[in-house]
């Protein structure tokens, strides 16, 4: 910062020690507070919001529309509805961070990958294209997405990641080869609704397979593990609000190369996700793959059982005002019935704050 402020090579000037007179003396703008006598704060007040407002109806549409939910919105709603009514409201703290290779950042640029080397319209990649390709996909991604990933101290952490994607997408075209799929689209952006409540998602992949029936797919930049639990508790919501959307939209949507991909509402349809971390695919289907896939497996119809009814009681709740709070326990008891972690608690010190005790 010294150099932009025109002082050399001398940082330590711009600092200000602002429990000394000369400092404050120099610094400006700076609010002083005024002598007070002290007041102890108001003591906190524990107990669920009723707000008496439809809360689905904060911040609409320009034209006056209740504003879609996403398939992560609703399962914040899901976890902890008090961080739902912040992020909606706009109210979460805008931290600020250095640039880093976080989980999030790997995925976009993995997904970005992914978009075009399996692309609707173009016929699969061999191994070989796969293997040649990678590194120059990856690096355009880096270079329109995570520039900073380009410096030369970052080289390392490139490599990994390029070696990663690449097993990732190798593996990917086996299984798809397996399928004798189709691609339908990429990035295909979905609408429908969830009783009355308009929902919206992008797919990461749609794929016909021989029979006519579809795959929605969804790539994770992780490991299996925890989906593989969340799916078989019944608390995995995503892939089924991706096919209720193609269920209950206009059956035409869009994919991200300009395309139009038209899906039938009375199709088959099922849910996938391939786990790229150790690569595997996990499927809310039963029966559809007849030739056993290695790191393929079907977990049938039920995997949010007990997700979609959770989501529809917190709707209904928002729609009276109703906020839930979390309760001190349910980091523990999501993390052990139902394989989710609650990443949401932390999106607000307010949200830890005002917690039910046990």
């Amino acid at each position: 910062m010294a150099p932009l402020f025109g002082i050399g090579e001398e940082p330590e000037s711009l600092i200000l020690e602002l429990d000394t007179d000369e400092g404050r003396n120099q610094a400006r703008g700076l609010a002083l507070a005024g002598d007070a006598d002290p007041i102890s704060p108001r003591e906190l007040e524990i107990k669920d919001l009723k707000l008496e407002h439809n809360l689905l109806e904060i911040l609409k549409n320009s034209d006056g529309t209740i504003r879609s939910q996403s398939p992560s919105s609703l399962e914040t709603l899901m976890t902890s509805p008090l961080a739902w009514l912040l992020n909606r409201s706009g109210l979460e703290p805008k931290d600020w961070e250095p640039e880093k290779l976080d989980v999030m950042s790997k995925g976009t640029l993995a997904h970005a990958v992914f978009e075009n080397l399996f692309a609707p319209g173009q016929p699969l990649p061999s191994e070989e294209d796969v293997t040649q390709r990678v590194p120059i996909l990856l690096l355009d991604a880096i270079i329109s997405i995570k520039p900073f990933l380009n410096r030369p101290e970052w080289r390392v952490e490139r490599y990994h990641l390029e070696k990663e994607t690449l097993t990732a997408a190798r593996r990917w075209r086996e299984v798809l080869v397996a399928l004798g799929e189709k691609v339908l689209g990429v990035e295909v952006w979905l609408t429908g609704h969830l009783h009355q409540q308009p929902i919206h998602g992008s797919a990461d992949l749609l794929l016909e397979l021989p029979d006519g029936k579809v795959y929605v797919v969804d790539y994770k930049k992780s490991s299996s593990k925890k989906r593989k639990e969340r799916m078989g508790k019944g608390f995995d919501s995503q892939a089924s609000l991706y096919r209720i959307m193609l269920q209950t939209g206009e059956g035409k949507f869009r994919s991200s190369d300009g395309s139009s991909v038209t899906i039938e509402t009375d199709r088959e349809i099922g849910a996938l996700y391939y786990l790229m971390n150790d690569q595997v695919a996990l499927a809310d289907t039963d029966g559809w793959i007849v030739d056993s896939l290695r790191d393929f497996e079907e977990l049938g119809a039920d995997v949010s059982a007990n997700a979609l009814p959770l989501i529809r009681d917190r709707l209904s709740q928002v729609k009276m005002g109703h906020v839930m709070l979390n309760k001190e326990t349910d980091e523990t008891w999501y993390e052990k019935n139902a394989g989710i972690p609650l990443y949401a608690l932390n999106n607000s010190p307010l949200i830890r704050i005002f917690m039910h005790a046990d």
